[in-house]
């Protein structure tokens, strides 16, 4: 069994070309079209949050933007980061997910950072002529306890 895992990581490995595994996520993300916004710790220049987001989840969102469900886990990936997940719903009763955003810590600043490039993903950077912006950062900070 440990054979196995062993070819699989140096597969793994070889499609990386050198790259770590963000790198490898941003690297991918960028490949295959998804939108990605990340920001680094301004002391050292790591990777801090990351958000990331299907187009086609973008345009399912913009078609039915009446149910977006939010929900965060605490450490429980390899990295032990917090992840915010947003979950759209179709008329049909059918989930997907529209954005995932890995951050640094459980800060009231990060979960702004990370709800307020969740909705840049969602609407632009500018929001869709008379259309009211539905995704309300400030409504959240508001009405959620820190």
């Amino acid at each position: 069994m440990q054979k196995i895992h062993n070819v699989v990581a140096k597969i793994k490995r070889n499609r990386m070309h050198g790259r770590n595994t963000i790198e490898e996520v941003l690297h991918l993300s960028a490949e295959r079209g998804y939108i990605v916004f990340h920001r680094n710790h301004e002391d050292n220049n790591v990777l801090s949050d990351i958000v990331v987001a299907h187009p086609t989840s973008i345009v399912m969102i913009r078609t039915w933007p009446y149910v977006l469900i939010m929900d965060t886990t605490y450490k429980t990936n390899k990295y032990n980061m917090p992840l915010l997940e947003c979950v759209g719903m179709t008329p049909t009763g059918k989930n997907f997910i529209v954005a995932t955003t890995f951050m640094c810590n459980e800060q009231a600043m990060t979960y702004i950072w990370g709800l307020d490039n969740s909705s840049v993903a969602f609407w632009g950077r500018d929001n869709e002529p008379g259309r009211e912006r539905t995704f309300c950062v400030e409504a959240v900070a508001i009405n959620v306890s820190w």
